[in-house]
């Protein structure tokens, strides 16, 4: 059995080939990549993702409002959304709460070695968001 499937929306070229690494060889996840929202919908259209790990600031949206986009988009799957940011939580937790994110996980806390924390707040997600569909 394979891991979840993510697709991580990262525009940085290093964070998202270590981020991506790390999530597949430690943690046995299977992570695709975009690197602007345009990139993400047409992924979320074209692949079976089972959660989405945003950055905050992407070059062509605000990764927020991305999400809401997707909430809110009746020709785009359901999944859980992670926010995925360098700034201070606080400055986005509340909006990026109440844009669906359902967890909002720092860059400089988290995306470090074997990401263990980040890689277990993505199944925790994932395992919510399918207890709610049963």
């Amino acid at each position: 059995m394979s891991g979840p499937a993510v697709l991580l929306v990262e525009d940085s070229g290093f964070m998202a080939s270590h981020v991506s690494g790390t999530l597949e060889a430690a943690h046995g996840m299977d992570v695709r990549v975009a690197e602007t929202a345009a990139e993400a919908r047409q992924r979320l259209r074209d692949n079976d993702i089972d959660c989405l790990v945003v950055n905050t600031q992407l070059p062509d949206e605000n990764g927020v409002e991305f999400v809401r986009s997707i909430q809110q988009s009746a020709d785009l799957p359901s999944m859980p959304s992670l926010l995925f940011t360098g700034e201070f939580l606080e400055d986005v937790a509340a909006e990026a709460f109440d844009a669906g994110v359902v967890d909002v996980v720092s860059k400089e806390h988290h995306a470090g070695d074997s990401m263990v924390v980040f890689a277990n707040r993505i199944k925790v997600a994932i395992d919510a968001f399918e207890q709610r569909l049963e």
